[in-house]
């Protein structure tokens, strides 16, 4: 039986998104959140689950058949998306450009706008699905802070370090994370810190590896990282080839965020002469091992980078 992957088909709204302050349903205060498109009108908590569900499936498909509200792209169609994601800022005008650009990530929550009572009596609720913004923040920081993991990884060519010595560090017999405390989402006037320091280190997944060697650390958070972020957006189906002769077993990414976790995974499952540039992100074979750019372009467009992130930060 063949293994593969299923390309992910992201639908954009063509009228783009806008910021709405809205009361987020587990915080219960009101934050900043991407919303698309008008409200949809549905039977109140006194209607039946089928009845709800039927009125919720036409909402759907009546916004589906409409062609002029969405465009459609292949997000296999841009290898370097996750590169994109990990390098946005996390302000949001940053945050609503990607999202006119490249869609909703898809980390919705479904909240009740308002609701009422129709003239038969019984009740309606104007819901909408959001995506908050603090919400994004994290998910920018989490893949950042794998994609620079990776370039490290690379740079190091298999040795150790210093700059991977700075990330991680074996003490009380096993690897650990060093804490590190990185600004998120600031569009409220204030920074929510989120420690990374523990994200790879609640199920003790350092405890068996060696102290010689920061490599196969590296890797191991890695591999965590990417396990728990695939883990609910990516679904394992049976599907029939081309010719329908046969069948496969296909993962499919249920969102655009599980999208590009499998372009991030993609590139830790390469082969040994092959290598993704931490430029753009494409794999390519190499002969010479202390080669990281696919191309001479990407070489020099991650130094004109790298030279304007300098001189800001010098400023």
């Amino acid at each position: 039986m063949q293994t593969n992957k299923d390309t992910f088909i992201q639908r954009i709204r063509t009228d783009g998104y806008h910021w709405q302050n809205t009361r987020h349903p587990r915080a219960g205060k009101m934050l900043p959140a991407l919303h698309e498109g008008e409200d949809l009108r549905l039977p109140g908590p006194e209607a039946s689950m089928e009845v709800y569900l039927q009125a919720l499936d036409d909402a759907w498909r009546k916004a589906s058949i409409d062609t002029d509200i969405y465009r459609e792209y292949r997000a296999d169609d841009i290898p370097d998306l996750y590169r994109r994601f990990a390098r946005l800022k996390t302000s949001r005008d940053a945050i609503l450009g990607f999202a006119n650009s490249y869609g909703l990530i898809g980390i919705g929550r479904r909240i009740i706008l308002d609701e009422g009572e129709n003239p038969d009596g019984s009740r309606w609720t104007a819901e909408k699905v959001v995506e908050f913004g603090h919400e994004w923040a994290r998910e920018i920081i989490l893949m950042r802070a794998a994609v620079a993991t990776l370039n490290l990884m690379d740079e190091a060519l298999g040795m150790n370090v210093p700059e991977l010595s700075e990330r991680f560090e074996f003490r009380s017999g096993g690897w650990h994370v060093r804490r590190e405390l990185v600004p998120g989402y600031a569009g409220q006037g204030k920074t929510d810190w989120i420690d990374l320091s523990v994200w790879a280190e609640e199920d003790g997944c350092f405890e068996s590896l060696e102290a010689d060697n920061l490599v196969p650390a590296a890797t191991e958070y890695l591999r965590v990282t990417a396990n728990r972020q695939l883990a609910g957006r990516v679904e394992a189906v049976l599907a029939w080839d081309d010719d329908r002769t046969k069948t496969s077993l296909v993962y499919r990414p249920t969102s655009l965020l599980g999208a590009m976790w499998m372009q991030f995974a993609a590139t830790l499952t390469r082969t040994n002469n092959s290598r993704a540039c931490i430029e753009c992100g494409k794999l390519f074979d190499f002969v010479r091992r202390n080669r990281v750019f696919c191309s001479e372009a990407c070489q020099k467009r991650y130094g004109r980078r790298k030279a304007r992130q300098a001189d800001t930060s010098s400023h």
